[in-house]
């Protein structure tokens, strides 16, 4: 991937093709040798091989959205499979598994990505709080035609104005 960039010639585009479609085929080998030698149960209970089919999955697709573009047989948003060839950088997620310490680290993280949605919940929940104040305070403005350092000192007064009263 790192190998593109802008007017390369076709015979790279080729070659990058081809190794897309060899390590695919490594990929989706691995996976069917992982799942026949754990069983179905065994293989799914660990999330590295849930990661590995994910990441088949996502190669395949971006295979087929690939072809899929160059027959022209559906009408499909290049964005889409510029998308999916992004989406290939997991494939290095898969040599985390050799790697202790990011191993270890990337645990660590995945234990608390539920608890930073909590507290994403908790500010979603602050700023709506602070919309619906500013609505209450400021919605019944009235615009006039002055200068900004005057609508903003007479918008000053008139919240000071609503509080007090």
């Amino acid at each position: 991937m790192s190998i593109e960039h802008y007017n390369q010639p076709q015979y790279l585009e080729e070659v990058l093709k081809y190794c897309n479609y060899v390590f695919t085929i490594i990929f989706v080998i691995e996976a069917l040798l992982k799942l026949v030698a754990f069983g179905f149960h065994r293989f799914f209970k660990d999330r590295w091989n849930q990661l590995d089919v994910g990441i088949v999955a996502l190669s395949i697709m971006g295979i087929t959205l690939e072809e899929l573009k160059m027959k022209a047989a559906l009408p499909i948003n290049p964005t889409i499979i510029r998308i999916m060839r992004v989406l290939r950088i997991a494939r290095v997620l898969k040599l985390l598994k050799m790697a202790k310490g990011m191993r270890a680290l990337l645990d660590t993280v995945m234990q608390a990505l539920p608890q930073v949605g909590n507290l994403g919940l908790l500010f979603m929940l602050l700023f709506f709080i602070y919309a619906a104040l500013g609505v209450e305070l400021f919605g019944k403005l009235g615009q006039s035609h002055t200068p900004q350092s005057e609508k903003t000192t007479h918008t000053l007064v008139s919240m000071l104005q609503r509080k007090v009263v």
